[in-house]
């Protein structure tokens, strides 16, 4: 799932999380805001924001 623009945020009580199919994710100009949950297969970042104030568990990253 490209982000080109816009934001996701992930309240502290909250969660995004992977099920069949695997969820990946890439921020190019786009707003990630972790503080809750995030348990996806690939996050990858070219630019936009990523704040992590809460828990990441990933595959892989990538950040160019």
């Amino acid at each position: 799932m490209p982000f080109p623009s816009g934001s996701i945020t992930i309240l502290p009580a909250g969660a995004l999380i992977q099920s069949p199919p695997t969820v990946d994710i890439m921020i190019n100009g786009a707003s990630l805001n972790i503080q809750g949950l995030l348990n996806i297969r690939y996050l990858w970042t070219q630019s936009g924001t990523l704040n992590n104030s809460g828990t990441m568990e990933l595959t892989s990253f990538l950040n160019e």
